[in-house]
């Protein structure tokens, strides 16, 4: 009896709570794990309403799920992920961009890929800028601040995309469409093989000689 009367009272405090308040909880909630924010759904009523409103699903983290299992996952995650790219989740839209891209529909998943990158997704501010490059469109490069605040972050993000790539069946693959950005003497010599095979990276003062170089470190990722 003592439980069932905790319960209620439980319930009762969150009845009380301003539905504003209930989303901005989720939210936090949903940041930080999406297990948990399936979890609280079932607590009760106004959870299960406050964890479908666009401001939670936008933030909710889907790290956990693979890109690989993109085809395999459950219909509840692809669900979940689906609307979490609706309500304008960066993370969400690069990887629908990502695997539209290039295995389907190169437009919309070029799209897909800008939404994320003007939401500051570093990757995808990565991808759309080289496919933009590659094909010889003039690129806004305020996309690419998420990316290029140093050479350390472009490596990064270069490797996870990476992942990505290696994760899914590739049908559309990057074709260069423009010379090189830039003609300076030093874009012949970019960088070296080491004896794994791997370029070892160089530094430049030239902005367009290291972008060039980005470009064919991005492209040798689908030999």
């Amino acid at each position: 009896m003592n439980q069932v009367q905790e319960n209620l009272g439980h319930d009762s405090a969150i009845q009380s709570l301003p539905f504003d308040v209930l989303i901005d909880v989720l939210a936090r909630v949903a940041s930080s794990s999406s297990a948990d924010l399936f979890k609280s759904k079932l607590c009760c009523r106004e959870f299960l309403g406050a964890a479908g409103e666009g401001y939670v699903l936008e933030r909710a983290s889907i790290e956990k799920y693979p890109v690989i299992h993109q085809w395999l996952k459950s219909e509840k995650v692809n669900s979940f992920i689906h609307l979490c790219a609706e309500s304008g989740n960066p993370e969400a839209m690069y990887r629908q961009g990502m695997v539209e891209y290039f295995t389907m529909n190169m437009e919309l998943g070029l799209e897909h890929l800008r939404r994320a990158a003007e939401k500051g997704h570093g990757e995808a501010s990565y991808v759309y800028g080289i496919i933009r490059l590659c094909r010889g469109e003039d690129l806004d490069f305020q996309l690419w601040n998420a990316s290029k605040q140093s050479q350390l972050k472009i490596q990064e993000c270069r490797e996870k995309v990476r992942r990505v790539i290696q994760s899914i069946w590739i049908n559309n693959h990057i074709v260069r469409q423009q010379p090189n950005l830039c003609n300076h003497e030093r874009t012949s010599q970019r960088g070296r093989q080491t004896w794994e095979g791997r370029m070892e990276e160089d530094e430049y003062t030239c902005e367009a000689c290291k972008w060039d170089r980005e470009i064919d470190l991005f492209c040798s990722m689908f030999n």
